[in-house]
C-alpha cells in the first residue's frame, strides 16, 4: 500500500470516533414511505402504479424511455396510498410515491442473481440499468451510462476516502463487506476493459486494510455477443 498526498485544502476535526466503530444495522419496522418518482440524471420517469395498487419489494414502480433513464423500485411491500407532491432532498417539491408497508415483508421481486463474471457486457449493462443504480454523488448520473465510456479505460479506482467528518460509512462497508467490496472493483473492471484497480483510502483508515483477506476474484472471460 503506497500513500500519497498534496499541499492545501481545508482540515476540519474529522471526529471519526463517534461512528468508526458502530457496525452498520438495517432498519426494521418501517410503517410507510414516500419514495421520489425521480431520483437521476436524466428525464422524469413516470409512475407504472397507482393508488390502491399492491406493491412488493424490488417491484418496479416508475420508469422512462432513454439512455440516460433509470427505473424506480419499491423498497417495502405495501399498498401504495398516493402519489403526490413532497419536499424532496434536494429541497425542491416532486412526485413521490406513498406506500404503506405491510407486516409481512417476506414477499420480494428482486431479479435473479446474474454471474457477471461468465454474461455478456450488454446483458451486464442491461442488469446495472434495470437495477436502478445511480451514482451517489448528488446528481444521481446513472451507474450504466458511466460504465458504457467512448474512450478506452485503463485502470479503475473505488473511492473509499470520506473527507466529511462524521461520515464512516465506506469505512464500515470495507471492513465488514471487503468481498463485495473487491468483487465489485473487479466487475466493474471487467465491464470497461479496465487492466488494473486499486482501492483508494485515506491514512486515517489505514485500519481497516488489516481486515481484509486474500480474495481472488473468478477470472474474467472474453466478452461474448449476445
Amino acid at each position: 500500500m503506497s500513500a500519497r498526498t498534496f499541499k492545501g485544502g481545508t482540515h476540519p476535526p474529522e471526529r471519526k470516533e463517534r461512528t468508526s466503530g458502530l457496525p452498520i444495522e438495517e432498519v426494521r419496522g418501517i410503517k410507510a414511505v414516500a419514495i421520489p418518482v425521480n431520483q437521476h440524471f436524466g428525464a422524469p420517469l413516470s409512475p407504472l402504479v397507482s393508488a390502491g395498487d399492491k406493491v412488493v419489494r424490488g417491484q418496479k414502480i416508475a420508469d422512462a424511455e432513454g439512455r440516460m433513464t433509470v427505473p424506480v423500485h419499491a423498497s417495502v411491500s405495501g399498498t401504495v396510498k398516493k402519489i403526490e407532491a413532497r419536499t424532496q432532498s434536494n429541497n425542491v417539491e416532486g412526485p413521490c410515491i406513498l406506500i404503506e408497508a405491510d407486516p409481512d415483508q417476506s414477499q420480494s421481486a428482486f431479479m435473479p442473481p446474474l454471474d457477471g463474471f461468465s454474461c455478456t457486457k450488454e446483458e451486464a449493462l442491461s442488469r446495472i440499468r434495470e437495477a436502478g443504480l445511480v451514482g451517489m454523488g448528488g446528481a444521481g448520473f446513472p451507474v450504466h451510462v458511466k460504465l458504457a465510456p467512448s474512450k478506452p479505460i485503463d485502470l479503475v479506482i473505488a473511492n473509499g476516502a470520506e473527507c466529511e467528518p462524521y461520515l464512516t460509512i465506506d469505512e464500515r462497508v470495507m471492513i465488514e463487506r471487503p468481498g463485495d467490496l473487491v468483487e465489485g472493483v473487479a466487475l466493474t473492471m471487467r465491464i470497461v476493459g479496465a487492466a488494473k484497480g486499486i482501492i483508494a483510502i485515506e491514512e486515517n483508515k489505514a485500519h481497516v486494510v488489516a481486515t481484509w483477506q486474500p480474495r481472488s476474484p473468478p477470472a474474467p472471460t472474453a466478452w461474448t455477443s449476445p
